[in-house]
């Protein structure tokens, strides 16, 4: 039986890129509008209520993660890319205090 080969060292950086990626370009994501449920691109806040994005920011990033951690080769991931996943993790948590600023700082 054939296991399932995941790289988490790939996964953290993908999903880190991917997710800073997404919101310094800002990319289209899937909003949700929690007091119907809906998943949708189109805006729909007049019958909907107020509409979430970073559930769908979130989704992207992971897809591409999960994606990159199971089809990229583990042999290729030294034990660097790991310093290399931690070091995107802060510096992304950089760019979007950064881009952010706005709704922290006014």
């Amino acid at each position: 039986m054939a296991s399932l080969r995941f790289s988490p060292q790939w996964f953290t950086l993908v999903f880190c890129l991917a997710y800073g990626a997404i919101l310094a370009l800002e990319l289209p994501v899937p909003g949700y509008y929690p007091l119907t449920g809906r998943w949708s691109f189109g805006d729909f806040s007049i019958v909907d209520g107020t509409v979430m994005h970073w559930y769908g920011l979130t989704f992207e990033a992971l897809i591409l993660g999960v994606l990159a951690g199971v089809l990229l080769p583990r042999r290729l991931a030294p034990r660097v890319l790991g310093l290399v996943a931690l070091g995107a993790t802060w510096a992304l948590m950089a760019v979007a205090a950064f881009l952010l600023r706005s709704y922290f700082w006014g």
